[in-house]
């Protein structure tokens, strides 16, 4: 059975061990809070203050790096250079510096490294791509994205948000899937924020990103970021997706999937977002499930690194249009 350790015992880290606590053996949890030690301990499981303790106590052959975002650099290298195959969080960092930083300690000690693009796994993603791929959808000319957060995520969610924004956090995801379901990579950028409203409540970062981006197929990809929708929407992320091709088109509204509640407030969700007897659903444990898989078959694993670099280089270039005011071109990516 694979021997598996995960770093950060927040609310993913926790999530990865209740998908995979029939499929692996978990060797321990590193996280530097003492109070979440307590709960990870008090649920059963070993805990260590740093990664590097974990490592060299329990020699893991797979470690799920789920630390915050900016985090991952250090624990990622030190994990495969013990040898351990790797999920990481995305994006795989937040900096291209650290990105290649990780993919080339992957290469140097050849493991084995999956990006966690959970999207990649939703059903009605799966199902766009399905269509594409067998040219039943034609090419694509344009894809439309709005992923947003209620401000709850900044404020509650995220105690390292000023660290992180709705570019770093939410336009990885769009991205990955702009990329995978056309099949193209980015050949320019255009990027325009909009500061203030975190910042008045002491959260240093972007409100809103809007991106545009022309891939090397010539099609578009508009994407829409927010952390300011306000807390009573009836759901903390708003989701939604449009695509335009030369022979049709496809939508997919995440935020409304059939079910909804009304008490004090309406609600509305997704119903595989929840645990079946005790077991998470849906795409993070799906994808966990696979990485494990995959590992325990000696196959490729996937989205791996290439995907990670693609996105990091992506981030960077609208985080540089938005400062700038101009559009960014990009050296065709080579994943």
């Amino acid at each position: 059975m694979i021997r598996l350790a995960i770093v950060g015992g927040g609310i993913r880290g926790r999530l990865y061990s209740r998908a995979l606590k029939d499929r692996v053996e978990i060797v321990g949890f590193a996280d530097p809070s003492e109070e979440t030690r307590m709960v990870l301990a008090d649920a059963g499981h070993r805990t260590y203050g740093s990664h590097q303790q974990m490592l060299s106590s329990e020699r893991p052959d797979a470690v799920i790096i789920a630390t915050p975002d900016f985090a991952h650099r250090e624990a990622a290298i030190a994990s495969a250079e013990a040898g351990a195959h790797l999920m990481i969080e995305k994006p795989l960092a937040t900096t291209l510096d650290d990105a290649a930083a990780i993919g080339d300690t992957v290469t140097a000690c050849g493991v084995q490294a999956m990006v966690g693009f959970e999207n990649r796994w939703n059903p009605h993603f799966l199902s766009i791509q399905d269509a594409l791929s067998n040219g039943r959808l034609g090419n694509p000319v344009s894809q439309s994205f709005t992923l947003s957060n209620t401000l709850y995520v900044p404020k509650k969610m995220l105690s390292w948000s000023s660290r992180s924004s709705p570019l770093l956090f939410l336009h990885p995801h769009t991205l990955d899937l702009a990329f995978w379901l056309s099949g193209s990579a980015p050949v320019s950028v255009y990027a325009r924020g909009h500061e203030g409203v975190l910042k008045d409540i002491g959260i240093d970062t972007w409100d809103v990103v809007h991106t545009s981006i022309r891939l090397e197929d010539d099609s578009l990809v508009d994407i829409t970021s927010s952390w300011i929708l306000p807390e009573s929407a009836p759901t903390v992320a708003d989701f939604t997706y449009q695509l335009v091709t030369d022979d049709g088109s496809a939508k997919v509204d995440m935020g409304s999937q059939g079910v909804s509640i009304s008490h004090e407030a309406y609600e509305t969700g997704w119903p595989l977002d929840r645990e079946i007897n005790g077991e998470p659903v849906g795409m993070a444990a799906w994808m966990a499930q696979r990485f494990i898989r995959d590992i325990q078959a000696g196959t490729q694993v996937s989205p791996g690194i290439e995907a990670g670099l693609r996105v990091t280089r992506t981030l960077e270039a609208i985080e540089r249009s938005m400062r700038t005011g101009s559009p960014v071109d990009m050296e065709t990516p080579t994943a």
